[in-house]
Order: structure tokens, then sequence, then C-alpha cells
């Protein structure tokens, strides 16, 4: 298309075009730096001389120092700069923090000397807590920015980031909270015009790389360094303690404390004082019994198998007396196990003839029976295959149960045989027997064929459907509550579960069942109580101090292994349960019952770590016990090994006491991560405007010789509008490690402090 000037009164349609811009102005306006005070475009009024903009990484903020001619600034109105006026790319946006008045020359040349901080500081306004377990970092950050950063984004957090734990108590703002979560993932984060950037690695806007072919300054050279002082190949972490509530001897493998909630279930380390335990599980600790015999039922309900729609799997079962006051503690359990999945269809029975009297079969006709399974009186597998024909002599038949027809069938399922009439091809229900007693002697033989075929088939014919199965029981021995009890409820675990839950509700204290449960456990109710509030009397008595043993309510609150049960202010060490009994006390010394105890005086279980070894130390009362982890980088000792001859451990000790094992055990990897290795420096100067903070940088360079992919950890921004067609210098700082100096030089210093 014509692009030569259009001369006046010469012009015509086609030979110019509007908005043409020529590529020396698009690269002029490429380079052309904006700046706005309080939303308006103020480039005019700031001088160029000292304009600066301090790109960091992570919770170190970004700044800027300007220099503004004119009218004042006021501290807190908006400063916003961008570069390209076609496509305007953001170097900073914050607002104004100090302004100083001063002037050059004469008294009437005022000058207002500037510095701003970017958003972080508005972000920093509010304190946010919670805790979150097994979470994304990516749900967390999100939940975050909704619940404490009104106004902020959060559309540039990387989606499915690793789980996490976080515990936030309100110590550290902010951006500290979001230290925590890239600490945790071995990443980084930073914020710009109001948008919360976290991730692993940024990938889009990415720089130039640093290599022959993409221009980079002289000034300063570019330089490379690798420092080993930050190297840490093993991490030791010390998380959340809990003060010992007794004096533990040298030697004791149960170590009483507060709390052990956070202490892991399946054991792992912990130090007490200077010294390192192990321990090989937790006891929680919680509700417990009371002293003397049970005011509760004393014996089990009794269960049945039945047909229904009970959730498959192992179930126990237990009930309480209720009382005008409240309710007593659970009876013993009974357990059944049960299925949905229907009971497969027996095997063909075998038939011999019986050369004895009284048959009632014809002589003649040819008979048949086979086989179904029932597990009530509603619930039937359909009919297996049929026996072989057996020609009626006058005499009686003798069937035998083929073993492998019963292989598998719960002992309480009933045996239904069905037989034809004569030459007939219908079969009729002919006799029953419990398939338990044919499992126990398979050797036995069931007489058939003594019923009339005019009898016979009154009887009921096999059903059409299979319907047999063990998801259901039948509830008996419902025991009678003492006076006062005014009806029973009936508990049940979820399958496979612990916790008992309501199943039903005997309102009355005479019945004993049956009580037929065909219930799925999504209908089950509330949690079985946990202490007695019946108000039924127990018997009176006492337990003497000195005692070697300790009857209670219900033993089943406490750890069979032995431990530690409070008793008022007196700490009983206890080692076994016989029934509900606690035996193995000491007669005297440390966990001895030194006080007299009144039956009916409450007895809880006290928390503690089990399975303890290394107590070489006797643990007084009050030390606190803290969680402890190990996490080596094995590949990276062998590297370092390799180089200084030694066995290439490098310790290092992070400390949090918030922590858990599992958030603690993160923490001290993204230590591993970031610290493993030698850290590499690398420092050049260039014009790419694509240059930012927390970016990935290829370098590959042949000479000097330099080849490492890096993350940019701080960039300065000068030489900002100088001239036309000329970018800003960034002098930039980029490393192995994807925190900034400045943040690793302050999380030294808290922890020394």
């Amino acid at each position: 298309m014509p692009t030569m000037p259009a001369v006046v009164g010469s012009a015509r349609l086609g030979n110019f075009r509007l908005a043409y811009e020529s590529t020396a102005l698009a690269a002029l306006r490429a380079t052309k730096v904006l700046i706005w005070i309080n939303g308006v475009e103020s480039r005019i009024r700031v001088r160029i001389n000292g304009f600066t903009i301090h790109d960091a990484l992570n919770d170190d903020p970004n700044t800027c120092t300007l220099t503004v001619d004119g009218s004042a600034p006021v501290v807190g109105q908006a400063l916003r700069v961008t570069i390209n006026t076609d496509t305007p790319r953001l170097l900073f946006n914050g607002t104004l923090q100090t302004v100083a008045l001063s002037y050059d020359g004469q008294p009437a040349n005022w000058a207002w000397a500037c510095s701003a901080i970017d958003d972080l500081a508005r972000l920093n306004r509010r304190i946010p807590f919670g805790t979150w377990t097994n979470t994304s970092a990516t749900a967390i950050a999100q939940s975050l920015i909704t619940s404490y950063a009104a106004g902020f984004t959060s559309t540039a957090v990387q989606a499915a980031l690793a789980n996490i734990a976080l515990n936030l108590d309100g110590s550290e703002g902010f951006s500290g909270a979001l230290r925590q979560i890239v600490q945790l993932i071995g990443g980084y984060y930073y914020v710009e015009d109001l948008g919360l950037h976290l991730f692993l690695t940024e990938s889009t806007d990415t720089p130039d790389p640093l290599q022959t072919g993409y221009p980079f300054a002289d000034t300063p050279p570019v330089t490379s360094s690798t420092d080993l002082s930050q190297l840490r190949t093993r991490v030791y972490g010390k998380g959340h303690g809990e003060a010992a509530v007794m004096d533990v001897a040298v030697g004791e493998t149960i170590l009483p404390i507060v709390n052990a909630a956070m202490f892991n279930p399946v054991g792992g380390l912990a130090i007490v004082a200077t010294d390192v335990i192990g321990y090989t599980g937790i006891q929680l600790g919680g509700a417990g019994s009371v002293v003397g015999p049970s005011a509760a039922p004393l014996v089990p309900p009794v269960l049945a198998m039945g047909g229904g729609s009970v959730d498959s799997g192992v179930h126990q079962y237990a009930y309480v007396f209720v009382t005008a006051a409240g309710k007593s503690l659970p009876s013993p359990l009974a357990t059944i196990t049960t299925s949905t999945a229907n009971l497969a269809v027996p095997g063909a029975p075998s038939v011999i003839d019986d050369p004895g009297s009284g048959g009632a079969l014809v002589v003649g006709q040819v008979y048949k029976w086979l086989l179904t399974l029932a597990t009530d009186s509603t619930h039937e597998t359909t009919a297996g295959p049929a026996s072989a024909g057996l020609t009626g002599t006058g005499h009686s038949a003798m069937m035998l149960l083929s073993t492998p027809s019963l292989a598998g069938v719960p002992p309480a399922t009933t045996v239904r045989v069905y037989r034809t009439v004569g030459n007939g091809a219908t079969y009729y229900l002919e006799t029953s027997t419990i398939a338990g007693s044919f499992q126990n002697n398979p050797n036995s033989n069931l007489i058939v064929g003594v019923m009339s075929d005019a009898v016979l088939v009154t009887q009921p014919n096999p059903p059409g459907a299979n319907t047999a199965n063990t998801g259901g029981a039948s509830v008996t021995g419902i025991g009678l509550g003492p006076a006062g009890t005014t009806s029973r409820e009936v508990y049940r675990t979820a399958a496979g579960a612990a916790q008992l839950k309501l199943l039903t509700t005997i309102a009355n204290n005479t019945s004993t069942g049956p009580f037929v449960d065909t219930f799925a456990d999504s209908t089950l109710g509330a949690n079985a109580p946990v202490t007695d509030t019946s108000g039924l009397t127990t018997s009176t008595g006492k337990v003497n101090a000195g005692s070697t043993s300790l009857e209670t309510s219900n033993a089943g609150r406490f750890s069979a292994s032995g431990g530690w049960v409070l008793n008022g202010t007196q700490f009983i060490r206890y080692t076994g349960i016989a029934g509900n009994t606690l035996t193995g006390i000491p007669a005297t010394g440390l966990g001895a019952i030194v006080n007299t105890m009144l039956y009916g005086e409450h007895l809880d279980p006290v928390p503690a770590l089990t399975g303890v070894v290394s107590i070489d130390v006797a643990i007084p009362r009050g030390q606190v016990v803290n969680i402890w982890v190990q996490r080596d980088d094995v590949a990276a000792q062998a590297a370092q090994a390799a180089l200084d001859g030694g066995d290439g451990i490098y310790e290092y000790l992070v400390t949090d006491e918030r922590r858990g094992t599992d958030s603690l055990n993160a923490l001290c990897d993204a230590h591993l991560e970031l610290y493993s290795r030698p850290i590499v420096t690398v420092t050049y100067a260039t014009r790419d405007v694509k240059t930012k903070s927390g970016k990935t940088l290829v370098v590959n360079l042949a000479s000097p010789p330099i080849s490492q992919t890096l993350t940019i950890q701080d960039v300065t921004i000068t030489e900002i509008d100088v001239a036309p067609h000329t970018a800003p210098k960034f002098t930039v700082t980029a490393s192995t490690v994807r925190q900034s100096l400045e943040s690793i030089l302050r999380r030294m210093t808290a922890l020394l402090d």
C-alpha cells in the first residue's frame, strides 16, 4: 500500500491510511515510560536522575524512589509506572510511602523526594488465621485471598500445587503466610497490580536467554559465583511440643504428656531437652470410666444372621440402660459379619437308597432332590442343580449332603431340601436343617422321602430369585436394667468402624428382643455415651492405697497394653487389663495408688507416647517433649562426599513449634530442595523488559563459560526513559535458590533470636 505523504490538494483516497505507525515510531513508543501519580499522568514532573525501581522476590516488597517537581504529592497516593504506550507493560504499582520536601539551589525550587512501596504493603493489612491438613497450596492461597485480601485476585496462582499442612496462628502477617506456603512447596510468589502470583515455575513471558545472539550489557560485567556456605544435606526439624505431666524414669516405655494429638500415631521421633527418643505409637487419652463395678449392662446382646441391607463388613453391637436422668455406659460388645452379596447357589446333593422300611416313595416312581440356602424366612437362594433320579422301592431314601456344596456358607444358614412328586418336574419343600451341623460333621446323613406325595404338594416351591444374603442381624438377649430403667438403646458400628452409633430404642424394660436389623450404616444416629449419666448406683466400696489392681466400670476405655490413668491429682501406672480390671500397678513408688479411691470416682486415660525407647535421662514433670524429624538427601550427600572426601552430611536445624510431623517433614524437604546443592549466583545487566524477579533464566554462555537454569531473585531498574529508543537498564541477580538473600538473612536472624 502507498505510504508517501499526502500533499494538500492532491491527496486521493487510498494514497494514505489512518493510524499508520512507522517502524521507527513503533520502536520509540515501545520504550516510552508513563508515570501516573494519583491517576494523573505525571511523567513530565518526574526527574530521570535517581528514578529507580527495585523488584525483589517473595516477601521483600518492590520499591520505587523518585523526585517530583511542582505541586506536592501526598503520602498514600497511587503510583503506577508502565513502559510501551502501544502495549503497556507494568514496571511498578503501589502507593507513596514517604514524601520529603527540599529545594535545589534557591528555596523557591521545591523538590519532593518520594519513596513508594508495592501492593504487598496493602496485602499485609490483614492477619490470616487457619489450619489446613493435606490441602493443595493452590486452594490455601486462594482461600487466603478471598478471606483476607479484599480487592486482590488469585487467578495467577498456579493450579494443582502440592498438598501441604499449614497452621497460621497470627504470629506472621499475610506475606509471612505466603512465605510458609512457598517454603513448603519449594516455590515463590510476588504481588503485582493487586494480583497474587504464586507458583513453582512461571513459564509465561520468560526473559531472553543469556547467550550469544541476545545482547546483554557489559556494565557491570557478567559474573558467576558458587557458594557452599548455605549447603545442607540433612535437615532436622523441631516441631510442636507438649509438657510431660509427671516425672518419667529412665527406661520407661510410656511417656505421659498433656496432649498427644499432634504426634504421629504410627510413631516417630521426639526430642526432650537434648535427648532424641523414639516412639511407636500414641494414646490420645480422653473420657475414661469410673472406679468400681459397672452400672452398665454386664452381658452382650445375642446376634443371629439374617438377610437385609446392613452394609457389608464386621459390625459390633451393644446396648445401654436409659433412665430419666440419662444413660449408662454400653454393654460388652457382640460381633457379626454381614454381607449384602447374595450367597452362592448350592451344588447338587448326593442321594443313596436306604434299605430300611417306612418310606413314602412310590414304587417305580423316579424322584429327584435339590437344595437352596436361606438366611431367614424371607431371604433364600434359587435352587441348585438337581440330584440324580432315584426310583422308589418302598423304602425311605437317605440323602447325603456333599461337603463342597456348603464351602464358605455361614454356619447359621438354613439348608432347605426340595423334592419332586413322583415322576413330576415341580419341586416342593420337604425338610430343612442348619448348615453348621453338616459343616461340623460332613458325614452326617439326612433322611428324606418319608413324606407322602399328597402331603408334599402343600409345601412352598423354591423361589424364582436369589435374595439370600447375610446383610442383616436378629438382635436378642437385650438385658433388662435395674429399677429406674425406662428403656434400652441398641447401638451398632458401621462396617469396619469402632464408633458405636444409635440403631434403635427399645421403649420398655421388659422385652429382650428380637429386633431385626436391616438398616444401612448411613441411617445410624448419635454416638454411644462415654460417661455414665444414668444415676444407677454401683456397689459401694473402695480401692485401698497400695493396691496392685484397680476395678473399673468399663476398662475398654483404656489401652490393653498398659499406660497411665488419672484419678483426681494422682497418676497411676498399669501394665495390662483383665476383664474390667487394670492390673500390674506398682505397690509403691512412681505410678502407685497413693490415695484410697471410692467407687464411682472418675478415672481417665492420660495422653502418652507409647513404645518409647532411649529414655536415658530421667524426665522431670513439666519438661517439654517436641516432635523431631530427620530428613536426608542421600544423593546430595554422596555428591558432596565425592568432592570433599567426607561423608557429605551438612546438617541444619529448622524450628517451628506450630507444626506436626507431616508439616515439619514438608518444611525440611523444602529446605533440602533449596539448599542441598551449592548455590550458583549469576549477576548481569540487560535491557530486556521481560526481566522480572521470580522468572526462570537460562544461561548458556561459551565465554565466560556459564551454563545454568536459574531463578531471578532481584532486579534493580535504572536509566528509565533516559533516551528515545532506549529501554531501562535491568541489573539482575539470579541464582539456583528460590529466595532472596534478604529473606534468607532475615530467617536466619529470627532463628538466632
